[in-house]
């Protein structure tokens, strides 16, 4: 019984070790300064980011006329059991709107 207790305390400690540091492998960013961006990480753990935005034209809250900011994008990072998180959204004059998968 010893043993059993010893083994599951050896893996849970392995399980539990600290992961190394992350870097950042890839980095874009690219503001037009009007409202209209693009920008993407990723890092050495697997996780990827991107985004893009723009200025539409439309009715407002208020209910006159104007612009407002559109955005659309992705997140992914490698879960616990090795299958792939990832997230796609958009918000727009329909809300924010999100699609899970695994893979």
């Amino acid at each position: 019984m010893l043993k059993i207790v010893l083994l599951a305390a050896l893996v849970a400690i392995t399980v539990a070790a600290p992961q190394g540091d992350v870097a950042i492998v890839r980095s874009e960013n690219d503001n037009q300064g009007d409202g209209n961006f693009n920008w993407a990480f990723e890092t050495s753990d697997g996780t990827k980011v991107e985004q893009s935005g723009a200025l539409k034209a439309g009715p407002l809250e208020d209910g006159t006329n104007g612009e407002f900011q559109t955005m659309k994008g992705s997140y992914s990072s490698v879960a616990a059991d090795g299958r792939n998180i990832i997230v796609t959204y958009e918000a727009d004059e329909r809300g924010y709107r999100a699609k899970t998968t695994y893979a």
